[in-house]
């Protein structure tokens, strides 16, 4: 029994502590041409034997598609990776996923400013990463792999002919043109290019326009300058040269088994960086259009944590997240498996650097795919190559490519500096119409010329003028750069403008209402009130609008120039703009109603008339801009027609409902005549006063009692009956 006894103690000891130190197991998934899939066997294995020397208790499980093991390549298995983000799957904690992806799948993967140190960031390079490991500024991945292009040179055939390995693309043109009419074989590649109809296509035309910028610090040059050019200029030179059509297009798997097999046909090679099959086989950095300057695209893998991680296990998925990343095991690559490390720090070290050639790596001249230029890389890949081939391998003309290129990925926008000086032809014209009507404002307060402004408050002629010229001013938020802010305060400034104009022309017409009642009399009573009311309503429903996100979408135009527009996905905001609209019809609705009821009120009726061109103008605009929205016509078409409405809105109801007085101001023959009309009216008002009360009487008779009727009837008699 005592036996048992012990026994058991000793059992119920160790279940204990293997209870209490469980094995955490993180899943990773990665895919490579290379069959054996060493790297990513010797990372697992490296990270689990650490894991096991420290008592980590996690183990890495890593699983690997390569093309012995399946039929997925790259784009399959970057279309599998996407279904398994996008399904949030579990399944995986770590991706290891090609470096042009960031854009695609960085929605889905962990800020690594959040969980890393700063210094471990810091340590990579800062140029390259930023623009291959990042997802809209923030940073979802790092480097673990790296891939990047070098020159292959034939050491025998340069040798032969007392040359050197070249490092300008006049001397390859010079020394490939050389050996090639000296050898007179047809069978001798003098300079592939890898100028494919695949992803590597995309890939040399990048570095080689990179190769050519003037400087080694230069950056990358704009598609459409001089200097871009002349790189692709170049880059059909060498091919007319020393080169050709079919050389330039041949399969990178036939470049890949003559570098293995050393085939001596060979000059110079450009192809990815390997360990050389034979020693006659020389690398070097690439060339370039001036001395020390070079070019080299990036490949490789980047690994990320993602954001559906069993959020039990994070902490033990971010610890193998730092140690695969870590300068340890990036200093382990290079020396076991010969890989780049984007991590400079290593190249100073002297242990290292006894190892491998540290100057060389130093030399080379990195520059990232243009992943973040659109939101589907693919596509703009193969039309980025399709452009430029189109000058290559056909007859266009090099600076026609590349502004069609340009034209791709680029988002046009109106600005001041823009070629066309349409914004700021526009601007001079929106500062002058504001400064003349800002400028009359003085008038209502000229005693002389009080009787023509009347009809208004000297206070809401103010407000009615301001309001216009913010509705004019509300184009310049069309230009440059879309933006969140931009596409927010459009609406409120208009709302705003629509506010300032109508809102006291309603107050006006509601006080001379030909019946009295009780709204009249408090609207009366408490003069601005009403502004006051709608101007606090349009700052809640504006302060909401600010509240809430706004989409800038891109517009790609087919052959034409790409723009962005505004757009509100948010129900939230949606709502707020539906209540902010139909605010503003109530308005139209409430004037348009009056305008009919006040029609034949003489005191009044130049100024009724005025307000219905008003109003119908409004509508008229409305309906012009509903339709322009729905065309979908180019930017620049877009700001002018928006631009135009702006302006001719404010200025004809500038000229409708104020300037018109300036006018008879200065012309008092028109104000005698005024007053003769005024005398007509008054006189046919008498003359038909007994008529129109039998016609009130006849009617109201014969109408139904429905209070729909009633006031049916009433609002005839209002717009027939003269005061």
């Amino acid at each position: 029994m005592l036996l048992i006894n012990i026994i058991f103690f000793i059992i119920t000891i160790f279940l204990n502590i293997n209870i209490g130190r469980c094995t955490v197991t993180v899943n990773a998934i990665a895919f490579t041409y290379d069959t054996n899939g060493e790297v990513y066997s010797f990372i697992v294995k490296d990270f689990n034997d650490y894991s096991k020397e420290n008592n980590l208790d996690i183990i890495l499980n890593l699983n690997l598609f390569t093309p012995s093991n399946s039929t997925t390549n790259i784009n399959d298995y970057g279309s599998m990776v996407e279904q398994l983000l996008t399904k949030r799957s579990e399944r995986y904690d770590i991706y290891f996923y090609d470096n042009i992806y960031s854009t695609r799948f960085g929605s889905h993967f962990l800020n690594l400013e959040k969980i890393l140190d700063e210094d471990h960031i810091k340590m990579y390079n800062e140029d390259v990463i930023s623009l291959s490991c990042t997802y809209n500024g923030v940073y979802v991945g790092l480097p673990v792999t790296l891939d990047y292009t070098v020159l292959y040179s034939n050491s025998i055939l340069l040798e032969k002919y007392n040359k050197t390995i070249p490092t300008t693309w006049d001397e390859l043109i010079e020394t490939g043109k050389y050996i090639k009419e000296r050898e007179n074989n047809s069978d001798l590649i003098v300079y592939n290019g890898a100028f494919a109809t695949t992803e590597i296509g995309t890939c040399s035309l990048y570095e080689f326009i990179y190769s050519c910028r003037d400087t080694k610090e230069s950056e990358f040059p704009e598609l459409t300058s001089e200097t871009a050019i002349k790189a692709i200029e170049k880059i059909k030179e060498i091919k007319e040269e020393i080169s050709s059509d079919s050389t330039y297009q041949m399969s990178y798997f036939i470049i890949s088994d003559k570098l293995a097999k050393a085939d001596l046909s060979i000059l110079f090679i450009k192809y990815w960086y390997s360990k050389p099959s034979s020693s006659f086989i020389k690398f070097s950095p690439l060339p370039g259009l001036h001395e020390g300057v070079s070019g080299s695209t990036i490949g490789g893998y980047n690994i990320a944590i993602t954001k559906y991680s069993n959020m039990k296990k994070r902490n033990e998925v971010i610890k193998v997240f730092k140690y695969i990343t870590s300068k340890d095991m990036q200093r382990k690559l290079i020396l076991e498996k010969a890989l780049f490390s984007l991590i400079p720090s290593l190249y100073n070290e002297k242990d290292l650097c006894e190892k491998v050639d540290c100057e060389f790596y130093k030399k080379i001249q990195l520059i990232p795919r243009p992943t973040t230029v659109t939101d589907d890389y693919s596509i703009y890949s193969e039309q980025f190559r399709g452009k430029i081939y189109e000058y290559l391998f056909g007859e266009k003309k090099a600076s026609e490519v590349m502004s069609e290129l340009e034209d791709i990925s680029k988002i046009y926008y109106i600005t001041l500096r823009s070629n066309s000086s349409i914004g700021l032809i526009f601007l001079i014209v929106i500062i002058i119409l504001s400064i003349i009507m800002l400028s009359s404002l003085i008038l209502p307060s000229v005693r002389k010329y009080k009787n023509h402004f009347k009809f208004q408050k000297k206070e809401t002629w103010y407000m009615i003028v301001l309001g216009l010229v913010i509705i004019m001013n509300s184009s310049f938020i069309e230009l440059g750069e879309k933006t969140e802010a931009k596409c927010q305060f459009r609406y409120i400034i208009l709302s705003y403008g629509v506010t300032l104009v109508y809102v006291p022309i309603l107050y006006r017409l509601i006080i001379n209402f030909p019946a009295e009642n009780m709204l009249s009399n408090w609207v009366k009573d408490h003069q601005f009130w009403m502004v006051y009311i709608f101007m606090i309503i349009d700052t809640i429903l504006g302060i909401g609008l600010l509240l809430v996100p706004y989409d800038v979408e891109k517009v790609i135009v087919p052959e034409g120039k790409n723009y962005e527009e505004c757009k509100l996905n948010n129900n939230t905001g949606l709502a707020i703009l539906i209540i902010m609209l139909v605010i503003k019809f109530i308005i139209f609705i409430g004037l348009t109603l009056l305008v009919f009821i006040e029609w034949n009120m003489t005191k009044t009726i130049y100024d009724i008339r005025l307000i219905s061109g008003s109003l119908f103008i409004v509508f008229f605009s409305g309906i012009i801009q509903l339709i322009i929205n729905k065309l979908g016509i180019n930017y620049i078409d877009t700001y002018i027609t928006h631009s135009i409405i702006y302006i001719a809105l404010s200025l004809s109801n500038y000229v409708l409902l104020y300037g018109i007085r300036v006018v008879y101001m200065f012309k008092p023959v028109l104000s005698e005549e005024d007053k003769m009309m005024e005398k007509i009216h008054q006189d046919k008002s008498k003359s038909s006063t007994t008529d129109q009360k039998l016609s009130s009487s006849d009617t109201s008779n014969s109408a139904s009692n429905s209070r729909s009727s009633i006031a049916y009837h009433k609002i005839l008699n209002f717009h027939f009956q003269k005061n």
